[in-house]
């Protein structure tokens, strides 16, 4: 290929005026996007190259639908970055995808895989193409306007997403620190609530989403209420126990406010890349009009409108529930095979592969535990698992319907803070590795 210039791809026929083909340019990015969903996952060395050679061809058929929407066919990628070069005059998305271009033929035609971090950055180049071909081609989904408060591990991770995703999102904290990382990445900054509201004075409808442990949150809906007015909404996103959350929500709708509960499930990794949610309002159009928002940071088909107000903070409870359940039964397994792996010689590191592979009790925790066993720290965790914020919530849960298997998992997570075992030391590493909860290290 000599072409220097988009003029030069229409001078060597590599670029060719035909009649706008629109029908064909929609099916390409509808085809994109289904690719999109697909590659919703978290990031690993084992899938990082997958990902970024699938993420590089939707980037490929959205350039390409661009084109053909303008009249032109288009047959090598150099020329469909000379298109944003010179027709568009993007060159900023033309270096972009010059660079990811260059990777992607070392991967697929020299065969040399890219490490984790060069990966994950073409990756990261990759979303910001594709984010910025959708609004140049028209086809962007509504986006959204919201105030965002609290910034924690899952908060700040949702933030990156939804901003990522084109959403603009005003966010707060009581600590400054990961309101200046959010900004970096393209977020409203507010460091009072005042500046919060004042950046959404432009919306008729004002939507302030909480991601704030549960006891905090009542204070802070009577904190935010002073600046809202009937018709607005909020969002709580948190572990908040469901007859709590039944309760604010009668008590906003006599001041005309509308309230979500939104169970939010897989770790931090889901928050960042894709999560799941569990939606809970008396209202169905409140879920419409939070459903594009949702739709962005969720994985395909992880998300629903559950029921009633209090029905997302309970289905996600119940989760929780057998969630304790499937790390108690992954604990006491690995604890009989590190019991026998000296007489038996096993390697327990290649079985927790094998579980995670095509088992029946294949699953994400089986994949994090493959990820925990493999950790340098591994062997300085000790065998308890700390008290967590939703380990009162289980005890609740057991009490409203017959859950043995529960209450035995909490019973041993209490236990292990006197005793330590390594079945613990398996449940403590798991919570690590989801959610960043803490552990205790020798």
């Amino acid at each position: 290929m000599n072409e220097s210039s988009w003029y030069e791809c229409l001078e060597f026929n590599s670029a060719m005026k035909i009649t706008p083909d629109k029908a064909r340019a929609n099916s390409l990015i509808e085809t994109a996007k289904e690719r999109l969903d697909f590659l919703k996952m978290p990031v690993n060395e084992t899938n990082v190259n997958f990902i970024f050679e699938g993420l590089y061809t939707s980037v490929l058929e959205m350039l390409q639908a661009l084109v053909l929407s303008k009249g032109f066919k288009v047959t090598n990628h150099v020329c469909l970055g000379y298109y944003l070069k010179d027709i568009l005059k993007e060159d900023k998305l033309y270096r972009i995808f010059d660079d990811c271009r260059y990777k992607r033929n070392s991967l697929v035609y020299y065969g040399k895989k890219l490490n984790l971090h060069i990966a994950q950055d073409s990756i990261e180049k990759c979303k910001t193409l594709i984010n910025e071909l959708d609004s140049l081609y028209g086809a962007k989904k509504p986006k959204m306007k919201l105030g965002f408060i609290g910034l924690g591990r899952m908060g700040k991770a949702l933030v990156l997403q939804a901003t990522e995703k084109g959403h603009t999102i005003v966010a707060h904290n009581r600590s400054p620190e990961p309101i200046h990382e959010v900004k970096e990445a393209g977020a409203i900054p507010a460091y009072t609530l005042e500046e919060l509201f004042h950046n959404l004075k432009d919306q008729e409808q004002k939507i302030v989403w909480l991601m704030l442990t549960s006891s905090v949150v009542d204070e802070k809906i009577q904190e935010i209420l002073p600046y809202m007015s009937k018709g607005d909404l909020i969002i709580d996103g948190g572990n908040s126990w469901f007859e709590d959350s039944q309760r604010r929500s009668k008590e906003l709708e006599h001041k005309g406010i509308h309230f979500i509960d939104c169970g939010t499930s897989g770790g931090v990794e889901g928050a960042r890349h894709g999560a799941c949610m569990m939606l809970g309002t008396s209202n169905k159009e409140m879920f419409k009009l939070i459903e594009p928002l949702i739709r962005d940071v969720c994985v395909k088909d992880g998300y629903a409108h559950v029921g009633s107000s209090g029905a997302g903070h309970f289905v996600k409870m119940v989760h929780n529930g057998i969630e304790y359940g499937e790390m108690a039964a992954l604990g006491e397994g690995f604890q009989a095979l590190e019991k026998h792996s000296h007489s038996l010689s096993l390697n327990l590191q290649d079985i927790s592969k094998v579980y995670a592979h095509g088992s029946i009790v294949e699953g994400k925790l089986s994949t994090l535990l493959q990820r925990g066993l493999k950790r340098e720290d591994f062997k300085d965790i000790q065998g308890l698992v700390p008290k967590g914020e939703t380990e009162e919530e289980m005890l609740k849960l057991a009490k409203l319907a017959d859950m043995p298997i529960l209450e035995e998992s909490i019973a041993q997570r209490v236990k292990s803070r006197t005793h330590p075992s390594f079945s613990a030391k398996i449940m403590a590493t798991l919570r690590n590795e989801f959610g960043g909860h803490k552990v205790e290290k020798k």
